[in-house]
């Protein structure tokens, strides 16, 4: 259950910045029509991942507690939902602000991949922060993503040992800071970004 309540919920949020790096490519014909945005594109796929990888989650927590007889509710269901909800927001501004730098300078994207692999490992998704070195417990807790695993899995399972003090404002924050960047980027290209897509 440790693994299953990080691994799918991260898988997510990877799926939607990856989409979102992809989605101008992936939907050239759309722009033909002027009402569609390339940040229409961005919301839509934000939504479609959300919605298939929540429904994997819910059937793999349904074939867990069915067949392995896990205890598969969370303690606190709404506190397990707003982080899920926090995870989607972060991949859609992150995924907005590499989409459009990828879009520009597409060398970046294995730097990206390499981000994304950093981001696995720094989050807690399949080891427990008690068994991690102080040392790196502390450089690991300026990733806002540790913070939103923790809360979730403290919110999943009862009596779950956290190690520091993990906050939802942290996560806001930097959602918000990333977000604000990303749109502001996308404002100022956004014509640039159909009048490459038409060539």
């Amino acid at each position: 259950m440790f693994l299953i309540s990080g691994i799918i919920p991260f898988f997510m949020f990877r799926s939607i910045v990856t989409q979102l790096m992809n989605g101008t490519q992936a939907n050239l014909a759309l722009f033909a029509y002027k009402p569609v945005k390339p940040i229409h594109v961005f919301i839509a796929r934000t939504l479609l991942e959300f919605c298939i990888y929540f429904a994997i989650f819910i059937t793999v927590l349904f074939f867990a507690g069915w067949f392995f007889r896990f205890d598969v509710f969370p303690i606190h269901l709404l506190g397990v939902l707003f982080c899920i909800f926090l995870l989607m927001c972060s991949a859609f501004a992150l995924g907005v602000c590499f989409a459009i730098i990828w879009h520009f300078v597409e060398p970046l994207r294995t730097l990206l991949a390499y981000f994304s692999i950093v981001l696995y490992w720094s989050s807690g998704i399949i080891f427990p922060t008690w068994l991690t070195p102080r040392p790196l417990l502390d450089i690991f807790y300026y990733n806002p993503l540790l913070h939103v695993m923790e809360l979730l899995r403290f919110n999943f399972f009862e009596n779950y040992p956290l190690q520091d003090e993990y906050s939802y404002f942290y996560v806001i924050f930097w959602i918000l800071l990333v977000l604000f960047i990303g749109l502001f980027i996308y404002y100022y290209n956004r014509q640039a970004l159909t009048a490459v897509k038409k060539e």
